[in-house]
């Protein structure tokens, strides 16, 4: 039931992923570097079985695409990674006739030993997994051996022999496993690297284990304890697992428990169903119950029947499928030139039809644009004269009048008003260029913190909160000029029209909203003269041009309060 699940997904995969992007397929283009590292990183790195099966399908149609094409090499390269997902997905059988597919069309080049030297390399290794996880330890044996006599890089070296090793644990071959995991551990050594000198050190520890030597305990132990000091989770959850069978060997099922425990724990912390799974098994074992223990057996007996008559069907429906094919390439090469004339001609009525639908379109076209040009001048000679205008009156008018109240409050020397002088002199020169000021989170919150205390004097206290840098962090320089515009349009107009004594700004951010509340206790007519007012207009208009709401308080009877909230 399965195998009909898991054909039905990859064949509704496959037919969106066609009619997503099948055109580059059928069409011959080529793929971008782009697409083939994302879906080897699907491949490789998946999330879920999504992002096999979608890679799945994406390689099954390059790989296509490069017989097709007769790229060999990028076909071995596309079967490997085939071999790899269906491994991934449990199709385990599956994954042995691809990798053994790949390897023939290996057998077939007549080239040089440089250009098949990684392909074969890696799908030998892949095979002596797939002996591994059916039991055929010896066939396993025999892939890595192979691997090993042309491998040339130490490092991948030191993997083939761990991964014999391991071969050798499971067959109960203790003295062997153990010579090998010392070379894999002394070689890690050289290496520096963490995870694999406690991998390495964790199965010597076990090896020695399972033939009673006296340092095997210390051995597991200081693996733990390197996974530990770099916070290894899947690391610290194997090495709680040795412990316990390591405990278990020795019949003292609490430890043993204690460490299954907190291998549990792992598991539900990382939310990994295979961990959980394996831990499960682990407490079967643990508790020794002769009926739970008959029916894991059974279970797994069943469970191997069903893979090996999986298998058979596999290999019967491998060959069925390989004849077939033949035939439908033979059928293909004998319509090829049939289908090349009738193409031929389809391209040439297409050709025909787009031409002339192109020329009466370019002739529509052209009589609408030229219809239409008149009007779009003048429109955009209106937009330019009212963006002007509005640029005018909030980065022109507020700051000359700002200035004004500092000479007439007396409150600032004649120096600095020069110099504020100076920067509308500049900003007027920008305005004329179309330039916008950037400045920094430093630079903003000092010229508004000197801009609010220019409206401080003998008759308005202006009180200020939650004026902090956190506030304005990955908050655009857009959004920032607009909050400086619009609450120097707040001041101007408290200024002008409300004869406040108090006047209060408090600026909060949460959950990336940044709300600034205004109020003052200006005279109750205040509200309805700058409910009309032009400045509060074009305050309310630029708060809305980057998303977000610029709200009258009505609720007071004295005063002007006003909300504002802006997207960080």
């Amino acid at each position: 039931m399965k195998l009909i699940n898991t054909s039905f997904l990859f064949f509704f995969v496959k037919l969106a992923f066609m009619l997503l992007s099948g055109v580059s397929f059928v069409y011959g283009q080529e793929e971008s570097i782009d697409s083939l590292s994302y879906y080897y990183e699907l491949a490789n790195n998946p999330k879920d079985k999504i992002d096999l099966t979608l890679a799945y399908v994406y390689y099954e149609n390059h790989k296509d695409d490069s017989l097709l094409k007769k790229d060999t090499i990028n076909a071995i390269n596309d079967l490997r990674q085939i071999a790899i997902i269906q491994y991934e997905l449990g199709l385990i059988h599956e994954s042995e006739i691809t990798a053994t597919e790949a390897l023939n069309l290996i057998d077939n080049l007549k080239l040089n030993d440089s250009l098949i030297y990684e392909p074969k390399v890696g799908i030998y290794n892949h095979l002596g997994r797939v002996s591994d996880y059916l039991g055929e330890y010896d066939i396993a044996l025999n892939h890595y051996d192979k691997v090993l006599s042309i491998e040339k890089d130490s490092s991948r070296i030191n993997v083939l022999l761990n991964n014999k090793a391991l071969v050798y644990y499971k067959q109960g071959k203790y003295e062997l496993s153990l010579r090998n995991f010392k070379i894999v551990y002394e070689n890690s050594l050289k290496y520096g690297e963490k995870k694999e000198m406690a991998r390495a050190l964790n199965n010597l520890g076990m090896a020695k284990s399972k033939l009673n030597l006296p340092d095997a305990l210390l051995d597991i132990q200081n693996a733990l304890n390197i996974r530990e000091e770099i916070n290894y989770d899947i690391g610290k959850f194997s090495s709680y697992l040795d412990l316990s069978e390591y405990y278990i060997d020795r019949s003292n099922r609490i430890k043993a428990r204690n460490y299954i425990q907190k291998a549990l724990d792992i598991s539900d912390k990382n939310k990994n169903i295979k961990l959980r799974e394996s831990v499960l098994s682990a407490l079967i074992d643990l508790n020794n119950d002769s009926i739970v223990i008959e029916y894991k057996k059974l279970n797994d007996s069943l469970n191997k029947s069903k893979q090996n008559i999986r298998n058979i069907y596999s290999s019967k429906k491998y060959a069925y499928d390989k004849q077939e094919k033949i035939a439908n390439e033979v059928k293909l090469k004998l319509k090829d030139s049939e289908l090349m004339r009738e193409k031929q001609k389809s391209k040439i009525t297409v050709s025909i039809v787009v031409a002339i639908f192109v020329a009466l379109l370019s002739m529509f076209m052209f009589f609408i644009l030229k219809s239409r040009h008149t009007k779009e001048k003048q429109k955009k000679v209106l937009e330019t004269e009212s963006r002007i205008s509005k640029r005018i009156h909030d980065e022109l008018a507020n700051d000359v009048y700002s200035a004004m109240v500092q000479l007439d409050n007396n409150s600032v020397p004649v120096a600095e008003i020069l110099n504020d002088l100076e920067n509308i002199y500049h900003k007027a020169r920008d305005l004329s260029q179309e330039k916008s000021t950037i400045k920094s989170i430093k630079e903003f919150m000092e010229d508004l913190k000197k801009a609010l205390a220019s409206f401080n004097n003998d008759m308005t206290n202006v009180i200020v909160k939650g004026l902090v840098p956190d506030i304005w962090i990955d908050v655009s320089d857009e959004k920032k000029l607009v909050v400086f515009r619009v609450i120097k349009e707040l001041m101007v107009n408290m200024r002008k029209h409300s004869r406040a004594n108090i006047v209060s700004i408090i600026f909060e951010r949460s959950n990336n909203i940044i709300t600034l509340r205004y109020a003052d206790n200006g005279v109750g007519s205040y509200k309805k003269e700058v409910s009309k007012g032009v400045g509060l207009v074009n305050a309310e208009n630029r708060i809305q041009a980057i998303g977000g709401n610029f709200i009258f308080d009505a609720s007071s009877e004295k005063g002007l309060k006003i909300i504002i909230e802006i997207p960080a």
